[in-house]
């Protein structure tokens, strides 16, 4: 602009020093504010570099807690599934309940036994073993959800446990040997020196071969079936009684 101006009137008016040292300014000026801006984009840069390098920080310590959250996201929404899809247990409820009922019905028909009324408590004690077998049967259509889908199941319903291999099955949680042994049956001994009871279960007769168990690391269960499926030939089940550390082994062929 100042170069647009004509010479000779500014001459006139200001004189040549005074347009010199205001083009000298002017110079210093943009120069101070070519640094300024010069200075103003170095900060930008540094302050971009390091809120850069903290937002990676900051991602690197959130990303577990990012990856914890949706693991556990994930899992909710499978348990919800899980619930919503839950098979129907009112059989198996039912059954249990029933269960109940006739295990009562048969210790008191147990307590009034006597040589004239040993058909009630037979009758008490067939009851029982349908129900027996009518649980086993539902409990075995449970048992592929309770070890996939429904991992739950097994602790609403701890005999499912049982089901997961041919050997646990075996064991019978809920059975006792009053339950197939009438209460004047006397016990015999076989070559193996263990004592067998004469029973039965629903119109089959059966025997139950006796086994001492000890209280050592292996348990009960780990015991008795490391103990009776070898020994005893058609084995079926397998009673344990904790409070006399022994185990009954049941079986339809005579162990003499």
């Amino acid at each position: 602009a100042l170069q647009e101006i004509g010479s000779s009137g500014i001459n006139a008016e200001y004189g040549g020093n005074d347009i010199a040292e205001t083009k000298s300014r002017l110079t210093r000026v943009s120069s101070t504010l070519s640094e300024q801006k010069a200075m103003r984009a170095g900060l930008l840069t540094s302050l971009r570099s390091v809120l850069a390098s903290r937002a990676r920080l900051i991602s690197k310590s959130v990303a577990p807690y990012q990856s914890c959250c949706e693991e556990y996201r994930q899992q909710s929404q499978r348990a919800e599934e899980a619930l919503a899809n839950k098979p129907d247990m009112s059989a198996l409820d039912a059954v249990k309940g029933q269960l109940k009922a006739a295990k009562r019905a048969v210790k008191l028909a147990e307590i009034e036994f006597d040589e004239d009324s040993s058909e009630i408590l037979e009758a008490a004690m067939k009851k029982l073993h349908e129900l027996y077998e009518r649980e086993e049967a539902e409990l075995s259509k449970l048992a592929g959800v309770a070890s996939t889908s429904h991992p739950e199941l097994l602790i609403e319903y701890p005999q499912l446990k049982h089901m997961q291999s041919p050997d646990h099955r075996l064991i019978k949680s809920s059975w006792q040997l009053n339950e197939f042994v009438l209460p004047d049956s006397k016990a015999s001994i076989n070559s193996a020196g263990h004592n067998v009871y004469h029973g039965f279960y629903s119109e089959k007769e059966i025997f139950m071969v006796q086994y001492s168990l000890q209280c050592i690391e292996e348990s009960l269960e780990e015991q008795a079936l490391r103990k009776i499926p070898g020994s005893l030939t058609g084995c079926f089940a397998i009673i344990i009684d904790k409070r006399g550390n022994v185990a009954y082994g049941a079986t339809k062929d005579p162990p003499f």
